[in-house]
């Protein structure tokens, strides 16, 4: 597991901060750590067709911008396996536990609950007398349903939890998009 001074390169887009302070991170972008990894997270999660439930291990974590160390993260959740994988890349079966958590946690949510029983609701209204007031009404909920449903899509904690890797090395080809002001080659 990462300890203080490890440098870490991010593989996935995170937002970090809170509702009225977000700033973005995206892939590419190298980091500094902190402060020791927090104990893991655990989520088991079941899924159709398996004879065992999936199980992801996350955990906190402090960064610093490695380019800039003035710029330092809150604990950020991190996706254990992915930084230990041989490879970058989730496999299939965390890929869709991940999803089941963000589902659940959509589904939990008091605003998104509220919104979803409204719109059943003029749906069923709907169905019964099929006036343009009730129509518009109804595609009125559901577009709110579907802003919200994003919203917290891009804000829930596990599925945007940050896929890190040792950045011990790296490769820089300019075909790859990545770009640097300066380099230093260590042999």
């Amino acid at each position: 597991l990462p300890q203080v001074g490890d440098i870490l390169e991010l593989k996935n887009k995170i937002t970090i901060g809170k509702e009225s302070d977000v700033s973005y991170c995206y892939a590419g972008s190298y980091f500094q750590v902190d402060s020791n990894c927090s104990s893991p997270i655990v989520k088991s999660v079941p899924l159709k067709g398996r004879s065992q439930e999936t199980i992801i291990y996350f955990r906190e974590i402090s960064v610093s911008d490695f380019q800039n160390a003035h710029i330092k993260t809150d604990k950020i959740l991190f996706l254990e396996e992915f930084l230990l994988s041989d490879k970058p890349e989730l496999d299939s079966d965390t890929f869709l536990a991940l999803q089941v958590i963000a589902k659940q946690n959509i589904d939990n949510n008091l605003d998104y609950k509220k919104l979803k029983e409204e719109a059943d609701q003029l749906k069923g209204e709907y169905r019964q007398n099929k006036s343009t007031d009730n129509e518009e009404k109804l595609r009125e909920v559901k577009e709110k349903l579907a802003q919200k449903k994003r919203e917290l899509l891009k804000s829930d904690p596990y599925l945007n939890a940050a896929r890190f890797r040792y950045a011990y090395s790296t490769t820089g080809h300019q075909a790859q998009g990545r770009k640097w002001d300066a380099v230093l080659i260590d042999s």
